[in-house]
């Protein structure tokens, strides 16, 4: 098991908002839950796959017990257009880019993270968030929308900031 720890405690960072008391409560979980349900693996997929979905349902069942996680039904969501996404996002760095996504409210992280991350479909983060399949796709454009808005705010401020200080100062 300490080959996987890393993988797992990794990914329990991510669920819990990189607190690592939390994170390390939730690995903690994880291997219980590994060990307890072990005979039902049925080696039909890889063990690696296996026991990281096991970490993420820990983690979710971490988050529920800590804070309830809203999310807006698709009914409640202005319509969302399709999004250009800027040329900024080729320059950010892994870190830079996982900076954005940790700023995102927490529904909206939960399922970019699955979908994008993790590789979940809306119908599995529909089950694990106990959800419908559309409003996690919902969730996933408007998760998208934010950070491609963002990106650009912190683009066009950092372009102004940048500017201001070239010009030469009068006096």
């Amino acid at each position: 098991m300490h080959q996987y720890a890393p993988r797992l405690l990794a990914i329990c960072r991510r669920y819990t908002g990189g607190d690592s008391h939390h994170a390390q409560d939730a690995l903690q979980e994880t291997f219980v839950n590994i060990f307890k349900y072990l005979h039902t693996y049925k080696s039909t997929g890889s063990f690696e796959g296996w026991t990281k979905r096991i970490a993420v349902n820990c983690c979710l069942t971490f988050q529920r017990k800590m804070r309830p996680i809203h999310f807006a039904e698709e009914s409640e969501m202005e319509r969302i257009t399709e999004t250009v996404v800027p040329d900024v996002y080729s320059s950010l760095g892994k870190e830079a880019l996982l900076d954005l996504i940790r700023e995102l409210p927490e529904s909206y992280y939960l399922v970019f993270n699955l979908y994008v991350i993790e590789g979940y479909d809306h119908a599995e983060i529909g089950d694990m968030l106990d959800i419908s399949a559309s409003t996690s796709r919902s969730t996933l454009s408007r998760a998208r929308a934010k950070l491609i808005d963002t990106m650009q705010r912190r683009t066009e401020q950092y372009n102004y900031t940048a500017t201001a200080w070239a010009k030469p100062i009068k006096g």
